[in-house]
């Protein structure tokens, strides 16, 4: 590594000038003329460096944020300025602050993230969970969980380290994820606009299959993809509403929901799931059986005992 010191302070015009040059050889490379294993293995140690670079970019916007540049330029915050200033998009710029704030408060992740151990989009990931940890946990702890995995996998290992180390109630915990629902409308593009809606897991799936049953599904001749299906049944359900013909007696959303009895009957708080993975908190299930439909499943282990149906022989795990 060249590095130019003057009394202890890194010449940065100097580092990033040799940057500058060093993509500058990248671009100008022959990339037709690569043999053998040469594009596959430049690939991957491009990616690493592009996730070293975003690290220390994302530092360097929390510093940045410190010295509060956006505030001469007019900017709500250091996001909205690094949108302006760099003509990124908003979602980026935020995200490049979100991982600054967590690099720059936990060292174990930005040494991490600088050594390639964990990527920097694995390390947004699980941002949330290293910034605001439940009380006595150690992020560093999470941090080591996470290492070598990608971002899907290391925000399930957030999930479980979090319910570890939870010392609030299941109710407030359900209140707490309900506090983080949003919704949010990006800027037109070409006549389109991308929305995002923020839902907790249950009420995303009780969504998603309202909006399933209004599509009025697939039609022989139908050759839109299972996204465009969604689409075109939010936007007909809006037309609908605004036509005041919305008037409700339709099919009821089916969710299937698998829970302790220890859950349900209140002695403890271990969470539920959907038949598709979704996670349903304790208050949720205990809210949910006043209404369900129950069936009792005896297991041993991963072992199906008996799920209320009669069979003529008894299955390998009764045996």
């Amino acid at each position: 590594m060249i590095e130019q010191v003057f009394d202890g302070v890194v010449d940065m015009e100097l580092v990033l000038d040799l940057l500058d040059l060093s993509v500058d050889e990248l671009a100008g490379a022959e990339l037709h003329a690569l043999t053998n294993d040469q594009p596959a293995s430049g690939v991957l140690r491009v990616q690493r460096t592009l996730d070293r670079l975003r690290a220390a970019h994302a530092l360097m916007v929390a510093e940045a944020d410190r010295a509060r540049v956006w505030v001469p330029a007019g900017a709500k915050n250091v996001a909205d300025w690094l949108a302006g200033k760099g003509n990124t998009s908003k979602r980026e710029a935020n995200q490049q602050a979100r991982l600054g704030e967590t690099l720059d408060k936990n060292e174990t992740a930005a040494k991490a993230v600088a050594l390639g151990e964990m990527s920097a989009a694995t390390a947004d990931a699980i941002a949330d969970a290293i910034n605001h940890p439940p009380e006595g946990a150690d992020p560093d702890e999470l941090i080591e969980r996470a290492k070598g995995v990608g971002p899907v996998e290391a925000r399930r290992r957030a999930e479980e380290w979090r319910d570890q180390h939870r010392t609030e109630t299941a109710a407030e915990g359900s209140a707490r994820r309900f506090a983080k629902r949003s919704f949010t409308k990006g800027v037109a593009e070409d006549g389109m606009v991308t929305i995002r809606l923020t839902l907790p897991e249950l009420a995303a799936k009780g969504f998603e299959r309202v909006v399933a049953d209004a599509s009025g599904g697939f039609a022989e001749t139908d050759d839109r993809t299972m996204a465009q299906l969604f689409a075109d049944a939010v936007i007909d359900l809006t037309e609908l509403y605004s036509r005041g013909a919305v008037t409700g007696g339709r099919a009821r959303p089916t969710i299937i929901a698998t829970a302790q009895l220890s859950t349900l009957l209140g002695d403890d708080d271990l969470m539920g799931f959907t038949a598709d993975g979704c996670r349903v908190p304790a208050d949720v299930l205990r809210q949910l059986v006043l209404n369900a439909e129950i069936q009792l499943l005896i297991t041993a282990g991963e072992d199906i005992l008996w799920v209320g149906r009669g069979v003529r022989y008894a299955s390998e795990g009764q045996f």
